[in-house]
């Protein structure tokens, strides 16, 4: 298996909505810069390739069949927070319900919109979708739902919950607001 590029997300306060966004884009810039570099790093290019220009790196990748990138290291990842409606089973009545839960939407998946969002204005979208914008539609794979112990669906985690607090691993302790979990 290939490696997987990530970053290491970070909360920040800006003055305004435009220097947030400015972040967003200045981090898909970047990222279509290091793409390249990245995907020879991992992929065993020889030195005098990795410390080539782009153009020399995209060549060496497409001679060994590593073209097209995955698209999370091509292009970057955005997740915009939103509500999904799920149906659970009732862990007191065995029946099922339907309930909200808060998600956080891939929305440059390609699907509805480019993947690159440097190139959203060119197709009259925003950066950050709106709510009722088809990008923030739940589909398979498209989102990650939050799960906790105010939010969990799962028998296991309500018994984890019931635990004493010395008995729980490192994360439940550390970690007040619970985890995310991928849904396909």
């Amino acid at each position: 298996d290939r490696a997987v590029a990530h970053f290491d997300s970070r909360v920040g306060v800006f003055d305004s909505q435009d220097e947030a966004i400015a972040l967003v884009l200045w981090r898909a810039y970047d990222c279509s810069v290091n793409c390249a570099q990245d995907e020879c790093h991992y992929g065993g290019a020889p030195l005098n390739v990795t410390r080539s220009g782009f153009s020399d790196k995209l060549l060496w990748l497409q001679d060994a069949g590593l073209l097209p990138m995955n698209p999370h290291r091509a292009y970057g990842s955005l997740y915009v927070k939103g509500q999904g409606e799920f149906e659970v089973i009732s862990p007191d009545t065995n029946e099922t319900i339907r309930v909200n839960r808060s998600v956080n939407v891939h929305v440059n998946d390609g699907v509805h919109g480019p993947r690159n969002l440097l190139l959203l204005p060119s197709h009259n979208m925003s950066i950050l979708p709106d709510p009722g914008d088809a990008r923030m539609q739940l589909r398979n794979g498209s989102f990650w739902r939050y799960v906790g112990s105010s939010g969990t669906t799962n028998q296991a985690h309500r018994e984890r919950d019931r635990q004493p607090r010395r008995n729980r691993d490192k994360r439940t302790r550390s970690s007040k607001s619970g985890f995310l979990k991928k849904i396909y």
